[in-house]
């Protein structure tokens, strides 16, 4: 059974270490996690869909494939729950206070959550709040420049955060987060194979 990693970031460590330790073979299942971008003009989030890999490993891109293109994914477990979007100077209370301040985010997923909870403060992209881009080398380096009042990215971003001074923004709701990592399956190998899937879960989640 193949297991889907769709680029290489500690994100996804747990289940290559999973593999390394014998989670697996210890469940009596056989799984080997491979990298894995696109087939034949295919996404990762169709291949899934169609048999043709066991599970997607980013629900980031597994959420988007299922709202987006009416995939038939199902979410089985995640091995992060990151419980705050940024990590912003210290007189930054809420994602209200961003208003009239510069931010950073990635393209991706950083960039997903902060439109939300601007969407979620009545806040405007670009026009109450100036956002740049930038790759996860320029993230981590937007700490060091005075005008950037937060940045948005992963929770390993906070090792550079903190030692700039800055903090952790949680989510505005208890209980709030982002699952990240883990495991996503198509509808029709849970259908077909409930046990293996269930054995490939609870190596993951040990």
């Amino acid at each position: 059974m193949l297991i889907a990693l769709p680029y290489p970031t500690i994100t996804f460590l747990p289940l290559l270490v999973a593999e390394e330790k014998g989670f697996f073979s210890a469940e009596g299942v056989s799984a080997h996690c491979v990298q894995v971008q696109s087939h034949g003009g295919q996404t990762l989030a169709q291949l899934v869909d169609k048999g043709e890999v066991g599970f997607l490993c980013s629900l980031t891109n597994a959420m988007e494939s299922v709202l987006g293109h009416g995939h038939a994914l199902k979410f089985l477990c995640a091995t992060t729950l990151t419980k705050f979007p940024c990590v912003a100077r210290p007189e930054i209370g809420t994602i209200a206070d961003l208003k009239g301040k510069k931010v950073m985010s990635g393209g991706g997923r950083s960039n997903t959550d902060f439109r939300f909870l601007c969407s979620r403060y009545g806040l405007r992209p670009g026009i109450d709040v100036e956002v740049v881009q930038g790759d996860s080398v320029g993230r981590a380096k937007a700490f060091e420049d005075p005008t950037i009042s937060a940045v948005f990215a992963r929770s390993q971003f906070l090792y550079w955060g903190t030692k700039a001074g800055f903090k952790p923004l949680y989510y505005p709701d208890p209980g709030m987060g982002w699952y990240e990592g883990g495991l996503a399956a198509g509808v029709s190998l849970i259908k077909q194979q409930p046990e293996t899937v269930q054995k490939i879960v609870t190596a993951v989640v040990r």
